[in-house]
């Protein structure tokens, strides 16, 4: 609603009405204008604030006393016993302007998502809205396959079980070469008791056979125009003997 005139005073509605002509909701206001400057506004009437945040609204106006209100459209007020106190989830704090300017502070703290909506400021008996809108952080993007955990370990707790978990590794990676080691020694200790007697069984296997001593046999032909051999021709026999190494 823009450019008002002297003739657009009055009372202006906004109404929901379902299909089959029944009203469900109606919302009223009463518009007044006046000349010059107005009795009650904001600087801005759209606001936005971040989600667990905080936001500040200045509420200007031309009285020289009066209660000042901070309400939800269609809802609660804080204003009326205190100048603090909660609304629908957030703290709401009141407090006046030293300025030069008639004016009081809203400020708004520990904003929700919900909390976006339609306000207004409110004082001697009049009102001027304001709409909030809470912005939602987005989360830190994740790696595929993995999630975001609020209640996830803080670098400092991260650091230390890296430690424990290093710490813990190396005493394992050392008792394991350890032994290995042991076992190793082991075996070599065991290998050069054994290895000389396979040599000696290998490198010499003539040794273990009885050692043999060849000697020539002759024999005294008799000349052709003798008759043939008599037993008691003279003949050299000899023996073959084994000799054992001690």
């Amino acid at each position: 609603m823009k450019n008002f005139g002297q003739k657009d005073d009055g009372k202006y509605c906004c109404t929901l009405q379902s299909n089959t002509g029944q009203h469900h909701h109606k919302e009223c206001t009463s518009v007044e204008i006046t000349g010059g400057s107005p009795q009650l506004y904001v600087p801005n009437q759209m606001i936005t604030g971040p989600e667990g945040g905080n936001v500040t609204v200045h509420c200007y106006h031309s009285f020289t006393g009066g209660k000042k209100k901070w309400c939800r459209l269609g809802g609660g007020c804080v204003g009326w016993d205190a100048d603090s106190g909660p609304l629908d989830g957030m703290l709401v704090n009141l407090s006046d302007v030293s300025e030069g300017k008639k004016a009081f502070r809203v400020i708004l703290s520990g904003l929700q998502e919900r909390n976006t909506g339609w306000y207004f400021c409110s004082m001697g008996g009049y009102q001027i809205p304001v709409h909030l809108n809470v912005t939602v952080v987005a989360p830190t993007s994740a790696a595929p396959g993995f999630t975001t955990d609020r209640n996830a370990p803080t670098p400092h707790h991260v650091s230390v079980v890296q430690v424990v978990l290093a710490v813990v590794g190396a005493s394992v990676f050392l008792l394991a070469l350890c032994a290995a080691a042991g076992v190793l020694v082991r075996h070599r200790r065991r290998g050069r008791g054994e290895r000389p007697q396979h040599a000696a069984a290998v490198t010499n296997p003539a040794s273990a056979a009885p050692e043999l001593i060849y000697s020539d046999v002759t024999v005294n032909k008799r000349s052709p125009k003798h008759s043939p051999a008599d037993p008691s021709d003279h003949v050299t026999y000899s023996t073959i003997r084994a000799h054992l190494p001690v």
